[in-house]
């Protein structure tokens, strides 16, 4: 998934667009195939980021369809990174009541797996959630929360994510001392570059 988010990946975009008909026909097969639960949420997260990039509807189609297969339930990790992703796909659609819950439920998979990493995105996603949705105290928790994971792992994207959500947050509160440092963190994560969410 995140590889496909690198700019030179440019090359593997394309020819997942010349195959876009064969990607639907292998999400369609894995709905009456034996394990299909699994490896339709696998090539749900796989595909992240072309969805993002080329078709956030048809994205977030095929995640609901794998997210809801009956062999798709188990609350492991393979299911906790498809329920990122529908989150992810839903804040871009501007979802965000949707957003925030599978959010909310990606982080809960992957806290009781013990899985920082995933945690921390999924934290993320819920924080821009909530500040969507005026609900700053939620957004503050969780945005608090992956900051420090993102700190400890030293994931500078999430660093400056999270330092650039918090500043939102501290700045809707009028605390503009408190904005300004989680701006600056945000910069240092990236030195020269714009700071944007995930």
């Amino acid at each position: 998934g995140r590889e496909l988010d690198d700019p030179k990946q440019a090359t593997w975009r394309a020819r997942l667009d010349a195959e876009r008909e064969n990607i639907l026909l292998a999400f369609a097969r894995t709905r009456g195939a034996p394990g299909g639960g699994a490896a339709g949420l696998r090539m749900v997260h796989s595909l992240l980021g072309w969805f993002v990039l080329r078709d956030v509807e048809l994205g977030l189609g095929v995640a609901q369809q794998a997210l809801a297969h009956p062999e798709a339930q188990q609350e492991d990790m393979t299911r906790c990174r498809a329920l990122y992703v529908a989150a992810t796909i839903s804040s871009a659609t501007g979802r965000y009541e949707d957003a925030f819950t599978l959010a909310q439920s990606s982080a809960g998979i992957a806290r009781a797996c013990g899985h920082a990493l995933e945690l921390a995105e999924a934290l993320c996603r819920l924080g821009y959630a909530a500040l969507e949705l005026d609900r700053t105290a939620d957004a503050l928790e969780h945005l608090r929360e992956g900051l420090a994971l993102a700190r400890k792992s030293d994931k500078r994207g999430l660093i400056a994510a999270f330092s650039t959500g918090l500043g939102e947050v501290h700045s809707l509160q009028d605390q503009f001392e408190l904005a300004e440092a989680a701006y600056l963190e945000a910069r240092a994560a990236f030195p020269g570059n714009t700071v944007s969410e995930g």
